[in-house]
């Protein structure tokens, strides 16, 4: 066994004095630490305590989808369980998007067709009023025959040549008829 020896160092009575203030000091910062430490920990527990009750409240919440998923695997006898009717339905919602965008793009070629046949009936009307304007006098048949229209553009064609070959004509005269008055 050890024993100590009782011995004292002996002390002036200020330092008594001034090192009992410092242990009080000591334990009243002791104190105040623990107790802001209480503090901050009562605040933690409530946060903690309300983020539960908010859980809960989602949980109970969408207890209802789970008691309908429940019963919809019931009724059906194409899924096993919860994991593949859910699968399904994503596939399904990829499904709808990749419909959707589709649709979208054939409405977008449906409507550049549109453009496109409205400026296709626009030439052919030209095209009939400029051979009608030409003399040409069509079969009267109601409807668009690409034929007929090839026939009258060549007819154009030909009737807008015959005009430049007289223009040119009358230009190379006025051109010798001016040559002829300088002389």
């Amino acid at each position: 066994m050890f024993c100590l020896k009782d011995t004292t160092v002996p002390m002036a009575e200020e330092d008594l004095g001034t090192g009992s203030a410092r242990i009080l000091d000591k334990q009243r910062e002791i104190k105040y630490m623990a107790a802001v430490l209480r503090k901050h920990k009562a605040e933690a527990f409530a946060a903690l305590l309300t983020k539960k009750d908010k859980l809960q409240e989602q949980v109970s919440q969408n207890r209802i989808y789970w008691s309908f998923l429940d019963s919809v695997l019931k009724s059906s006898e194409k899924f096993e369980d919860i994991g593949k009717l859910i699968g399904r339905f994503e596939t399904l919602v990829r499904t709808r998007e990749q419909l959707l965008k589709r649709q979208s793009t054939l409405e977008s070629v449906q409507a550049t067709d549109a453009k496109k046949t409205l400026l296709l009936g626009r030439i052919h009307v030209a095209t009939r009023n400029l051979y009608h304007m030409t003399g040409g006098v069509s079969s009267g048949a109601a409807g668009f025959n690409v034929k007929d229209t090839l026939d009258e553009l060549d007819r154009i064609r030909q009737y807008i040549q015959k005009w430049t070959d007289i223009v040119q004509e009358l230009g190379s005269d006025k051109g010798s008829i001016k040559a002829s008055d300088h002389a």
